[in-house]
């Protein structure tokens, strides 16, 4: 597998938002070099979760008081489950809304897919198998009956 082929495997793999932090970017880098120098098949079975993903137009957006602050972060950590507290990550940032810089904050933790996810996740890709045939024998049934049978 060619080493674009296979980090493409790995990104579609592991649900991330549209835009990747270099975190994590770094973070799919170094797994990927880690499955390759094992020789293992490339699987991963971590998803991210967001624990909560603001703009600062939003109601819940932190105060400003430094206090209420670490009260208001604390809270939201607190709602990560124990085992999962490790790896979670806090990113700041921003984006433009209308000619207008705002601010974002965004906390997030990888986790194992449980065993109904995976399985909701097999079942939604032979559905999208099922439709794309069906999509495909539609096609090749109205190009053979304006165009007839080429062979």
């Amino acid at each position: 597998m060619a080493a674009a082929e296979s980090w493409n495997v790995l990104a579609e793999s592991i649900h991330i938002r549209d835009h990747c932090n270099f975190s994590c970017v770094s973070y799919l880098f170094f797994a990927y070099l880690a499955h390759k120098m094992e020789g293992e098949k490339l699987i991963m079975d971590r998803i991210l979760v967001k624990t909560f993903s603001l703009m600062e137009t939003n109601d819940d957006w932190p105060p400003q008081n430094a206090k209420k602050f670490i009260e208001w972060l604390t809270d939201k950590f607190n709602k990560i489950p124990e085992q999962y507290k490790d790896n979670a990550n806090i990113y700041f940032g921003s984006e433009t809304s209308y000619d207008q810089e705002l601010a974002t904050i965004e906390m997030s933790y990888f986790r194992q897919e449980t065993d109904e996810e995976i399985q909701k996740k097999e079942n939604q890709n032979k559905i999208k198998k099922e439709e794309l045939v069906m999509t495909e024998l539609e096609e090749y049934r109205r190009l053979t009956t304006k165009y007839g049978r080429l062979v």
